[in-house]
């Protein structure tokens, strides 16, 4: 991006979730393509403590939990008048809001990006009459603004990958080893899962079930309940995987239960950057990513063993998983999500394959004037600023 725009990123959800790690990422996507990053986030949260390793100018402000004060508001107004901010992103509806009332507050005019990457529900809103564009982490996300009537022509999709690593074969020996990453709760799936793994263990499969997150809503001792105790030994909870590459290389395959959200899979993406075979339920953005003839029904353990029956010969994982690498770097390889978010920066912005920034572009406001630094007709309407048709 051959314009330095000066971006600030406001995030005010504390935990680390899927929307934290895609603002991080696509937040390096953009210093990578000569932006500078500013972020507003909640002190002490899982951002302001990644943003702290990378060096990126942070302002503290109340997060998900705690009221925005106008206090709050002054104090990022004055922190986008004095760093010279040329672009807000916000990626929660409150923060979109709040871009939204700061737009009518500061001296300095800003373009308003939407970046969406949760499965949270759309409402129409006014605030959207001065947003400049939505950036879309998957398809699916997409769909929820195109039904909601938020038009097609102001919304990108760029999809979170991770880095490329090095390929490891499946295990060579056997029992064979089949994974689910992700956090216990109930939408993912474990007790399904669990499920699907007993009925191959009646009938005899040679195979390990493994799960590794953190305990949220679900604790282990509950899942572990469910077990029959002459199969116990063939279940392993992990818990929270520091390292997810090595939890996934140690696995023969991998499996997605979840029942619903899945708006953004950073599992699905990494299970085949690793070059896994990977079953997954056809919920969220999963369809986008998965092949059909490895999709199964939410709420269906017998789909799902069969599905895991079928592949579990060496040969197939191998093939199957290199397919799955083949199509992340052709499709959604992390240089795709490099271009496509850089892209959009400069579509939303106004910015030309020279370098040069359009009309819409704000250099200023003078009095009278638009968010997006058009003159306002004399006697003066309230602004209004670039549309998502």
């Amino acid at each position: 991006m051959k314009k330095r725009l000066k971006i600030l990123n406001l995030v005010d959800i504390p935990w680390h979730s899927a929307l934290a790690d895609y603002a991080l990422a696509q937040a390096e996507a953009l210093e990578e393509a000569g932006c500078e990053i500013f972020f507003a986030c909640g002190e002490k949260s899982h951002v302001s403590l990644k943003t702290a390793e990378k060096g990126w100018e942070t302002l503290n402000v109340p997060d998900r939990k705690k009221f925005f004060t106008p206090l709050s508001l002054l104090s990022l107004k004055k922190f986008v008048e004095e760093k010279g901010i040329d672009a807000l992103n916000a990626h929660t509806g409150r923060m979109q809001t709040v871009s939204y009332l700061l737009s009518f507050l500061s001296k300095r005019p800003f373009w308003i990006i939407r970046t969406k990457s949760d499965a949270k529900g759309i409402r129409k809103s006014l605030t959207y009459s001065r947003v400049s564009g939505v950036i879309a982490g998957s398809g699916y996300i997409k769909e929820m603004f195109v039904r909601t009537g938020l038009g097609k022509g102001k919304i990108k999709v760029a999809y979170r990958s991770p880095a490329p690593g090095l390929y490891a074969p499946p295990p060579a020996v056997k029992p064979f080893r089949v994974g689910l990453l992700g956090r216990l709760d109930p939408v993912k799936g474990h007790k399904d899962f669990i499920a699907a793994a007993l009925l191959l263990l009646e009938k005899g499969k040679d195979a390990e079930f493994l799960m590794a997150g953190r305990e949220e809503n679900v604790k282990w001792r509950d899942l572990a309940g469910l077990i029959p105790a002459k199969f116990a030994e063939k279940f392993k909870y992990l818990g929270f995987a520091e390292d997810s590459a090595g939890f996934i290389n140690s696995c023969h395959l991998g499996v997605i239960a979840s029942t619903g959200s899945e708006a953004v899979s950073r599992a699905a993406m990494e299970w085949m950057n690793a070059g896994r075979l990977l079953i997954s339920t056809d919920v969220g953005s999963l369809p986008e990513l998965v092949g059909k003839e490895f999709l199964v029904p939410p709420w269906n353990p017998e789909l799902l063993a069969k599905k895991i029956s079928d592949n579990l010969e060496p040969g197939r994982l191998e093939k199957e998983g290199l397919k799955n690498l083949e199509k992340m770097k052709e499709k959604f390889g992390l240089e795709n999500f490099r271009k496509g978010t850089e892209a959009a920066f400069q579509e939303f912005c106004r910015i030309s394959a020279s370098g040069a920034t359009g009309a819409g572009l704000p250099a200023g406001r003078s009095q009278g004037s638009y968010a997006d630094g058009r003159i306002s007709p004399s006697g003066g309407s309230a602004p209004q600023g670039p549309h998502v048709p």
